[in-house]
């Protein structure tokens, strides 16, 4: 018996199909989201960057850098690169309130780590070995 004939992953495969009714409802939770932090920057045309950033960072583009997204996105580098001006404590302030709302519990705590991600390449900026939590190493 082939692997995808053995019955576990027949079942495997069932629940992992994703349909296009799954796709909407994921694109309107993200606007959702997205929305609760957009007030941040003050000009359509960056709110607009950002929201393209974003899709630039869940797509599927294998380098996820400003340059790539910008030319994905249809808008000059440079103009992505700098869209960047927003209020901070406006960004921590929802962001605290959101996760209170979405994890929050008396006794709750919440760790991040941000070692998740295993560099790439050698010419990038602090590309040398260093830990990555989600490789343990």
């Amino acid at each position: 018996m082939s692997l995808p004939e053995h019955p576990e992953a027949v079942a495997l495969l069932a629940d992992a199909t994703v349909s296009a009714e799954d796709v909407r409802e994921c694109r309107s939770h993200l606007a959702r989201f997205l929305g609760r932090y957009l007030t941040a920057f003050r000009r359509q045309e960056r709110r607009d960057h950002a929201v393209a950033f974003v899709r630039g960072l869940l797509g599927g583009l294998q380098r996820k850098s400003v340059e790539p997204i910008a030319r994905q996105a249809g808008i000059p580098r440079k103009n992505l690169q700098m869209f960047g001006a927003w209020d901070d404590e406006v960004i921590a302030s929802e962001m605290r309130r959101h996760v209170a709302e979405e994890l929050g519990g008396p006794d709750g705590v919440i760790v991040l780590d941000p070692s998740g991600f295993p560099k790439k390449g050698r010419d990038s900026c602090d590309v040398a070995r260093m830990w990555c939590g989600r490789l343990g190493n």
